[in-house]
């Protein structure tokens, strides 16, 4: 499962909030919507990143505890859409984008490493590519951190609001 972020402007977000087949047409082509930059697929890492970051697995999280806002507490929608569902697509507003950030910047790559312990993730369901070894693992979470931050601070400078969705 991937998580896929999309940097849109207030006035995308306003559109794609009111109708079902856009949405789904919007990230089902999202190289058609917006350029590369514009969006972050995260392989199996994002929880890796989560757990590190916060001590807590998305899969550990009480069921009734709401979604991290890391991934998007707000929920847009589960939509309709050629005979399917897409979603729940969720959302970080530009205040959330700035927590995001804040949380990112209070880990560097040695405070990484010095929290990852492989045995530890192993014991809470941590979701994560099971093929890697623990120091490839180690290395494309860091990698995944980094991308984040930046990605996140690219959309805080444009004032730009997250679209979330797990594929």
């Amino acid at each position: 499962m991937q998580c896929v972020y999309c940097s849109v402007t207030k006035n995308c977000f306003d559109s794609l909030a009111n109708s079902a087949d856009e949405i789904y047409d919007y990230f089902e082509n999202i190289g058609k919507h917006i350029e590369k930059d514009e969006y972050l697929v995260l392989d199996k890492t994002w929880d890796l990143v989560y757990y590190i970051l916060t001590g807590e697995s998305i899969f550990e999280l009480d069921e009734g505890g709401g979604f991290p806002f890391v991934f998007g507490n707000n929920i847009l929608g589960v939509f309709d859409a050629d005979g399917g569902k897409i979603g729940p697509i969720r959302y970080i507003s530009e205040e959330g984008v700035l927590s995001c950030i804040q949380l990112f910047d209070t880990i560097n790559r040695e405070e990484f490493i010095n929290r990852f312990d492989f045995e530890d993730i192993l014991s809470h369901n941590v979701y994560f590519d099971k093929m890697l070894d623990p120091e490839g693992l180690m290395e494309r979470s860091i990698e995944s951190l980094e991308a984040l931050n930046r990605f996140f601070k690219k959309a805080l400078t444009k004032n730009n609001v997250l679209l979330v969705y797990f594929d």
